[in-house]
């Protein structure tokens, strides 16, 4: 009888000092922290798990057997896990679970690597042979059961004291600690036992006095568990109790929150997939997407059948086939801009759609940046430009009508008063021939100077004229015209001209083929303009010379003259309309010739150029580019 007090005892002492110590511990927790009890608790898990070299089994009554130190370990290991949750939450009692669990593997691998040491030749063993050997013969099957069994009855623990204070309405603090101590401890003997006697045998035979015995040191450890949370816990400047929590709140934030987080990502990226297929499905644009080396995309979103005009099926099919939808003078442009690079590129370019419309496309390529530097696919966007397209050109025809306008308004109010001097003569000469009836070789001089007076008027018309058509049908060069034929033609016309005033005119044609591409009347309106201008402007007994030469893809038209030259001031103002240099008022003239002639000039893509001197004459230069003439 004395023995069996003494036992039971000691088991009490050793009980209540660990567990007065961790009590203690935690108590200082806001002075030092929990850094103390964490290395408590680190160390008694050390001793717990090297237990089984030096078990001893104490039996203070027949059938109860108590293992020393894992009977006194285990209860006070659980009842710090339970204070901890109960006190500071649920965060700090998972990551002390866990961190038993992980203390306990890394002994169990220390101990293996102890043995496969031990099992080399060379290995000196220091140690005395018995302790080494007890070392040495570490149970892995019963340290797997312990592990094991201690992270259940650690999870059983949590899970009986929350679901007490969730089901009973106003549940004691020794109900609650009493039971959470029981559960877990039960669990210990049936887990351990079971995992430990596979293969062995004698669960049966032991679990009964296992249970009776950890239910005693549960008993023992219990009310100083619950007087330390019922009197000294509320004195703790930070009281951690919330008890406001699932019953499973221990595994649920550790599975839960990983099928919470899984869910979650679930749903987002459900999400996102149906909002990217909801906006490629409406979106205006077509999406593509290529493959490095590929000159066909494997995927077009559904916006392709309304810019293209074919369904995606025949695409998918025979993507080849596009490839004829493509204007054919745009198809060289396409074929290279579809040899992808690192770069972002756009081209624009046509379409010609199995009913025969033409539509703009405007195409631009972003490369998919992949690891390493390296780009394996390739993202277009493909956009119908055609009505922007139609938006510009409509813009550029209302500013060409409005230039048109503003042009016939400016030539309008000068000409008005150009045409006031050859109106006022002509109704003059008129009135004078009704006053010399009776005298023929008065009316014969009247009517020539009425004649040329109506010829200057219609000839400032004529010009006039040409000026507005020229105006108004820009960017159209039809037909090829050979340079030095129109050259030919007005030099023959102006032969006797020249003649009359015994100017000596000068022809020099190059021997090479001379094509531009203009209007027939306008290629030969420039050489007559510029060489009329010359001999008009020429005294006699003067020079004019008229030559043509190629230089590379261009064709020159030089006119140059001995006649009074250009005033260095008029030059900027020469091919302005109705502007007639100050030296030239005694010669007739509209001012309109040289205006027409650059307006034609510029039209069919060249440059006129005027390098003159006062009173030594002036050369006139015409460069036109070469037409391609089929042969």
């Amino acid at each position: 009888m004395f023995s069996l007090m003494l036992s039971i005892l000691l088991l009490l002492l050793s009980v209540t000092a660990l567990a007065g110590i961790a009590l203690a511990m935690h108590y200082a927790n806001p002075r030092y922290g929990i850094s103390p009890l964490l290395m408590y608790t680190a160390a008694i898990v050390g001793l717990l798990t090297y237990s089984n070299t030096g078990i001893v089994y104490s039996e203070p009554i027949p059938g109860i057997v108590f293992t020393i130190p894992a009977d006194v370990l285990v209860p006070v290991i659980l009842m710090i896990i339970l204070i901890l949750y109960a006190v500071d939450g649920t965060a700090v009692a998972r990551i002390i679970i866990f961190g038993i669990a992980l203390i306990q593997l890394l002994i169990m691998a220390s101990a293996a690597i102890t043995r496969l040491h031990a099992a080399l030749p060379t290995t000196v063993i220091t140690l005395e042979a018995e302790a080494f050997a007890n070392a040495l013969k570490l149970d892995p099957q019963m340290m797997v059961a312990g592990v094991i069994a201690f992270l259940a009855d650690m999870f059983v623990a949590t899970i009986v004291y929350q679901g007490i204070h969730n089901t009973l309405r106003k549940p004691h603090t020794l109900v609650m600690v009493g039971a959470a101590l029981l559960g877990s401890l039960w669990t210990d003997a049936i887990v351990f036992n079971l995992i430990s006697s596979v293969g062995r045998g004698g669960f049966v035979e032991l679990i009964p006095g296992d249970i009776v015995a950890k239910s005693i040191t549960a008993l023992m450890i219990t009310p100083l568990a619950a007087i330390y949370l019922d009197h000294f816990v509320p004195r703790l400047p930070t009281r951690g109790v919330n008890m406001r929590r699932p019953t499973f709140d221990i595994v649920h934030n550790v599975f839960g929150r990983w099928y919470g987080t899984i869910a979650r990502l679930e749903a987002e990226l459900r999400e996102n997939e149906m909002n990217t297929r909801e906006v490629v499905r409406n979106l205006p644009e077509m999406l593509w997407i290529a493959a490095r080396g590929d000159d066909h995309a494997y995927f077009v979103s559904p916006a392709f059948e309304n810019i293209l005009g074919l369904s995606r099926r025949q695409y998918y099919l025979d993507p080849q086939h596009i490839d004829a939808l493509i204007h054919p003078e745009d198809r060289p442009a396409v074929t290279d801009w579809l040899t992808f690079t690192e770069r972002r590129r756009e081209i624009e370019f046509r379409l010609l759609r199995e009913n025969g419309e033409i539509r703009w496309m405007r195409d631009r390529t972003y490369p998919i940046d992949e690891p390493g530097d390296q780009f394996d696919r390739v993202i277009g966007i493909t956009e119908d430009v055609t009505a922007q397209k139609q938006r510009q050109e409509l813009i550029l025809a209302i500013e060409r009508e409005r230039d048109k306008i503003r042009l016939l308004h400016d030539m309008a109010r000068e000409i008005s008063h150009d045409i006031q001097s050859p109106i006022s003569a002509i109704t003059l000469k008129v009135d004078l021939l009704e006053r010399v009836q009776d005298r023929p070789e008065r009316q014969k001089k009247y009517l020539d100077d009425l004649k040329r007076q109506t010829e200057q008027l219609g000839q400032m018309l004529d010009q006039f004229f040409a000026l507005l058509r020229e105006g108004s049908h820009p960017g159209a060069l039809p037909d090829v015209v050979m340079l030095n034929d129109a050259c030919r033609d007005v030099c023959r016309e102006v032969e006797a001209l020249a003649a009359s005033k015994h100017i000596a005119l000068e022809v020099s044609l190059c021997d090479r083929p001379t094509p531009v591409r203009g209007m027939p009347t306008d290629v030969r309106r420039v050489a007559a303009n510029l060489i009329n201008n010359a001999i008009r402007y020429t005294p006699p007994h003067g020079r004019v010379s008229v030559r043509t030469q190629v230089d590379d893809d261009r064709v020159s038209l030089i006119v140059q003259d001995t006649g009074i030259g250009i005033a260095a001031a008029d030059l900027p103002r020469i091919f302005d309309r109705f502007f007639r240099g100050g030296n030239v008022q005694q010669f007739e003239g509209t001012g309109l010739g040289l205006a027409i002639t650059r307006q034609i000039v510029e039209r069919c893509r060249g440059a006129v150029e005027v390098e003159s001197v006062l009173g030594a004459g002036s050369q006139f230069s015409v460069t036109l580019p070469l037409a391609e003439v089929e042969t």
